[in-house]
């Protein structure tokens, strides 16, 4: 049987009225500082600057092309929901048409799209 740490809460617990649900669901408790959401707006909205102003993906890889987008989506997560939602739709649209141009720009190898 495995030794519980304390204060860890139980993965497969359901939640109780005490509290544990916002733990166990990711859910805050107190709303974030105003600067705090200040903070998220900015990197999120320079990540769309970036985005808008390139010709070909701006990140050095693929890797980092797709962290920086999930990044996006997740702390999208903080702003106000219409917000939100604009913010991921005009970034996803920079990101698909950065997608199409680096496909373009690859070289025209049979089984390409496989």
């Amino acid at each position: 049987m495995a030794t519980r740490v304390a204060n860890q809460p139980d993965l497969f617990a359901s939640a109780d009225a005490d509290g544990d649900a916002a733990a166990i669901d990711g859910i805050i408790a107190e709303p974030p500082e105003p600067e705090f959401i200040d903070q998220v707006r900015d990197e999120l909205l320079g990540h769309l600057a970036k985005a808008r102003a390139a010709s070909t993906l701006p990140w050095r890889n693929l890797t980092e092309d797709y962290l920086i987008e999930m990044r996006v989506y997740s702390m999208s997560r903080w702003l106000p929901e219409a917000e939100a939602r604009a913010l991921r739709r005009d970034f996803g649209l920079e990101m698909d048409r950065l997608y199409e141009a680096a496909d373009q720009a690859r070289p025209d190898v049979w089984g390409r799209d496989f």
